[in-house]
């Protein structure tokens, strides 16, 4: 263990409070793998501070398996909880089961109530799958894609036969399930970065320039039909790589270590307003502006016209007017549901702290959480800490972050 973590954990296990992140990943042994990591408040100044304690694991499953892995891991430091205010989990139901879940069983473990929180991380992927879901045409785009990648991840003589054209493509990366933006994108921008040479060697391997199996011809013609210059496929491609750079931004701020609930509502807004000017229009600099200049200067047509039965969609509409609208407006209401954190009075209770004018209103702003958290003692506690304190504490501006490695 590095001289600086021992530190660190040292100053852990006499913080103030602490709280934990708690993520699952299975490896290629199928062995379930818990990631832990700890934020904390020092006892001697005004920080927060994060600490990766380590991967544990559990013969258990479910939420007791969870518990297990964060007892173990605790345990093995020294670490105890009774300083334990919080937990951060994804959202699945071995997390946040009512009757046994990692939240209920951990509650029932220390004896009292503590916060509980869904990764906002995960929320605005689930927005961003939910998104896939809800629009007809995105389930057989990306169908599609996978097909394109496939053809070629499946075959090193294809990889080949690509790179040949032009020696700067890219890997095609594996499709993660798990569709955190970032993975999506990096999908996407491989395809358009590789489209270009894919499309010559489709047409040697139809011509014969190229020896190819009657089947594999056939499966070439297929793909140059969907993915050829004005085709909806290469349309859609190009809007959602525009919209994964959004979720891309959003979610690489929640993946900072000094990340604040004010800061969620902060990037969630912003993501909005891009999303907002998105849906009138290709986003400026984007790939599909690009895209369609390209397009227009070739003298092709975006051809994409959607034609669908759905009830509540006229059909035949131009899919670069009404389909972008549906993307995007799904994308924006999916946000909104996923990611609204305010609705279980968090954010005003935090403003009720930060506009505190005097100890009375800051103790009355703090009196039910520290009730349920420590008791009437600890109550008793924090209200003399207050006033004792109140000159500091009426002058903080800015609250000092860091991420003190991993032990």
């Amino acid at each position: 263990m590095k001289k600086s973590t021992a530190r660190w954990l040292i100053v852990l296990k006499k913080c103030l409070c602490y709280s934990v992140q708690i993520d699952g990943s299975a490896d290629r042994q199928q062995i379930d793998s818990k990631f832990i990591t700890a934020r904390f408040v020092p006892s001697n100044e005004i920080s927060m501070q994060s600490l990766f304690l380590g991967i544990s694991s559990s013969d258990k499953g479910g939420g007791e398996g969870l518990l297990d892995a964060f007892r173990t891991c605790i345990q093995d430091f020294g670490v105890g909880t009774e300083k334990l205010v919080g937990v951060t989990t994804d959202g699945e139901n071995a997390n946040t089961g009512k009757k046994g879940g990692l939240w209920k069983l951990l509650r029932d473990h220390v004896g009292r109530d503590i916060l509980t929180a869904w990764c906002i991380c995960h929320r605005s992927d689930l927005a961003l799958e939910s998104v896939q879901a809800e629009v007809p045409e995105l389930s057989i785009w990306m169908t599609n894609v996978l097909s394109f990648v496939s053809f070629f991840r499946t075959s090193p003589r294809r990889t080949k036969l690509l790179h040949q054209e032009n020696g700067k493509c890219l890997k095609f990366p594996k499709h993660f399930e798990v569709r955190f933006a970032e993975h999506t994108l990096n999908l996407l921008n491989a395809v358009l970065h590789n489209l270009e040479a894919g499309e010559k060697m489709f047409q040697k391997m139809i011509s014969g320039t190229v020896t190819s199996e009657r089947n594999e011809r056939s499966m070439v013609q297929g793909l140059l039909s969907k993915w050829k210059a004005g085709s909806q496929q290469l349309w859609l491609t190009v809007v959602m790589y525009d919209l994964c750079v959004i979720f891309q931004r959003i979610q690489k701020i929640f993946e900072r270590s000094d990340l604040i609930l004010p800061d969620i509502i902060t990037a969630r807004g912003a993501a909005i307003r891009n999303l907002i000017i998105m849906k009138e229009m290709p986003v400026p600099g984007g790939k599909e502006e690009h895209y369609l200049r390209n397009l227009e200067l070739s003298g092709e047509e975006n051809k994409s016209l959607r034609q669908t039965n759905n009830q509540f969609v006229t059909s035949m509409r131009s899919s670069d007017d009404a389909v972008r609208v549906e993307i995007v407006q799904s994308a924006i209401n999916f946000l909104n549901e996923r990611m609204n954190i305010e609705e279980d009075g968090t954010i005003i209770k935090l403003k009720n702290v930060i506009e505190s004018k005097s100890p009375r209103e800051f103790i009355a702003s703090r009196r039910d959480l520290i009730s349920q958290t420590f008791g009437d003692k600890g109550l008793e506690e924090f209200a003399g800490d207050v006033c004792a304190s109140w000159s500091i504490i009426s002058e903080i501006k800015e609250i000092a972050l860091e991420d003190s490695g991993s032990i």
